[in-house]
């Protein structure tokens, strides 16, 4: 192997501990422990070609020697996750309607009432079907709103009905509904796993519940949230569930105190913090604006929480997960998402849904399987790429991100990246992470984190 062709990554990183010292390549994902030559050659005192062939092959192997143009590697793998990717995450929207009315709910200005037709249900029961069969991996169906649950009726007749006449196979779907909760009483949460709803992601915003406006933990009098109690009884009932906490300059003072009453009732351990994004457009304008609606929290701000809620070893499961390299931030970017809008709207984004102007195309339209893949809407987020910006090009987190959120940069041509929390604090959790492995001395490599 030339050393002509080796450079170092850009990508990696030092954890000096009292007993050795570890490198972690954030491209691939890779811990290693380095001997003193091998320190050496990451820290540039000394060549690459002053290392056995044997140690080159192993840095190579595990992304901190690079062979090429690094950037052009991350395009290839880019552009070969677009390629491969078919259609398996479908996410139905029956109602945009709720029964919450929260003010920074990017819904607000797309809000309307009316329920998912008969013939666009049926035609995404067909859609399903199709998609079953043109996948050897199982789909993953997702129930969106909205609040979805207002219209449980129809989803539950769609489940028993509506996918076996299409031909799809329901035992072959695996199936998250997004709720605030209210309405997961017992004889819903019965209803919603025996049709394979085994999957729910609920959010929490306050301390103390206010009915459709806040969605706290408790009532005024201490009692439990009809959300709290929601949830407990589907623990109780086996359905997994994740909680997330939306969090923004307005509420960020009341963490503590939803954490803490999340902890009384041992729900704590499935939370994880959201920040609220700001991605209202301003009617009418000429460019795209952000509308200072809402006071959303800068995200070196909402980093800092992060670190000061998260890094525990209660956590180390989801700081791990932070240091996994992806190939795509979501399925809208990877090609692999489709969200089915009440009206029958097809979309690549779920911030899509509702919005006429971002549509793909109508799932009622002839021929809608194939313009799924055509159209200026589509081409706008096939033509996505992090590498296209500047600040993720440079950036040293760019494999764990891909550059985040993509949706202001499709949809409202923002020309910065919505960085990710790890990018503020990721010396400080590769250090958290690094001192805490229980690795053997030597050139030793933990790969697959």
């Amino acid at each position: 192997m030339s050393e002509k062709n080796l450079s170092l990554s850009k990508y990696n990183y030092i954890v000096k501990r009292p007993d050795c010292v570890i490198g972690y390549n954030a491209n691939s994902g890779s811990f290693m422990v380095l001997n003193s030559s091998t320190i050496d050659v990451l820290e540039e005192r000394t060549r690459p070609g002053l290392l056995s062939d044997r140690t080159i092959k192993i840095l190579v192997d595990n992304g901190f020697l690079i062979e090429g143009n690094e950037l052009d590697l991350l395009k290839d793998k880019l552009h070969l996750n677009k390629s491969e990717n078919i259609y398996t995450q479908i996410v139905i929207t029956p109602t945009l309607a709720c029964n919450f009315s929260c003010d920074y709910c990017f819904q607000n200005e797309s809000r309307i009432s009316n329920l998912m037709t008969k013939d666009v249900f049926r035609k995404s029961a067909e859609f399903i079907a199709y998609s079953q069969k043109n996948s050897e991996r199982k789909l993953n169906l997702t129930w969106f709103g909205g609040e979805p649950l207002l219209a449980r009726k129809r989803i539950f007749q769609f489940l028993e009905k509506e996918l076996e006449l299409m031909g799809a196979d329901r035992e072959n779907l695996t199936q998250t509904i997004i709720t605030n909760g209210v309405l997961l009483d017992k004889k819903t949460i019965s209803k919603c796993l025996s049709l394979g709803i085994r999957k729910a992601q609920i959010t929490y915003d306050s301390e103390i519940y206010i009915q459709g406006e806040r969605r706290g933990v408790i009532k005024k009098d201490k009692s439990l949230s009809p959300i709290t109690d929601g949830i407990l009884n589907a623990i109780d009932a086996g359905m997994k569930i994740s909680i997330r906490i939306n969090v923004s300059s307005k509420n960020s003072n009341e963490l503590d105190n939803i954490r803490a009453r999340l902890s009384e009732y041992q729900l704590d351990k499935y939370a994880y913090n959201a920040r609220i994004e700001n991605s209202f457009i301003v009617p009418d304008s000429p460019v795209p604006v952000f509308r200072p609606k809402y006071p959303v929290m800068e995200h070196a701000e909402f980093a800092a929480l992060e670190m000061r809620t998260n890094f525990n070893l209660q956590n180390i499961k989801l700081l791990i997960e932070q240091l996994r390299p992806i190939t795509y931030f979501c399925g809208a970017t990877s090609g692999s998402m489709v969200v089915i809008a009440p009206n029958g709207d097809i979309s690549r984004c779920w911030s899509s849904a509702g919005r006429k102007d971002e549509a793909i195309c109508n799932i009622l339209d002839a021929d809608s399987f194939n313009k799924m893949k055509t159209g200026s809407n589509s081409d706008v987020w096939d033509a996505y790429s992090p590498l296209k910006y500047e600040a993720c090009r440079n950036c040293r987190v760019l494999p764990l991100c891909m550059g985040g959120c993509a949706y202001c940069k499709v949809a409202n041509n923002a020309q910065q990246p919505s960085c990710t929390p790890v990018k503020y604090y990721i010396n400080d959790l590769v250090n958290y992470i690094g001192l805490r492995l229980n690795i053997n001395k030597g050139l030793t490599c933990i790969n697959g984190l």
